[in-house]
């Protein structure tokens, strides 16, 4: 199974998500096609910005670690770009993570998701790991903290997928 993991991720999932690297701003684009030929929008979900800071930082130890083939130090150069464009513009006034940017980084709109609070906290938490950053660490303790609070008060939408009234949600 290690052997066919190993094919998927050099053949499948690099392929796929390095030309998506935005070179100009920071962060990824996101929006494609399946096939990945045809980008069908420059916005930048917060979510997925976040998961790719983790993905790659996953990729650069596991390199490291010899799991895996390549440079770790262009994987995690990439994580650590997309986690700075992060921590450039996705936090509003109030600590949480805006839910949509622009290519660019500006805010599309005030509007915040749980979830994009979580997956940037996961991906912060992988790069500091692999990198050593203090700093960033540092901020994901803040966005960890802050998260628990709007857990605990119920102050949190979980957009794109709203809990229907009476209903709870396994992922929270």
């Amino acid at each position: 199974m290690l052997a066919f993991y190993q094919n998927h991720v050099h053949n499948v999932i690099l392929p796929f998500w390095t030309p998506a690297v935005d070179t100009e701003h920071g962060g990824i684009f996101t929006c494609f096609d399946n096939s990945g030929e045809h980008r069908l929008s420059t916005d930048k979900y917060t979510w997925s910005q976040g998961r790719f800071v983790w993905l790659w930082s996953r990729i650069a130890r596991m390199i490291k670690d010899g799991m895996l083939q390549g440079r770790a130090e262009v994987y995690l150069q990439q994580a650590q770009q997309t986690a700075q464009f992060l921590r450039k513009n996705v936090f509003l006034s109030n600590g949480n993570c805006v839910y949509v940017l622009s290519a660019a980084g500006e805010k599309k709109s005030d509007d915040s998701s749980l979830y994009a609070d979580c997956f940037v906290l996961l991906g912060f938490s992988e790069c500091a790991n692999v990198s050593g950053d203090p700093e960033l660490l540092e901020e994901a303790c803040r966005l960890y903290d802050r998260l628990i609070i709007r857990l605990q008060t119920g102050a949190f939408r979980t957009d794109p997928y709203p809990i229907p009234a009476g209903y709870n949600a396994h992922s929270l």
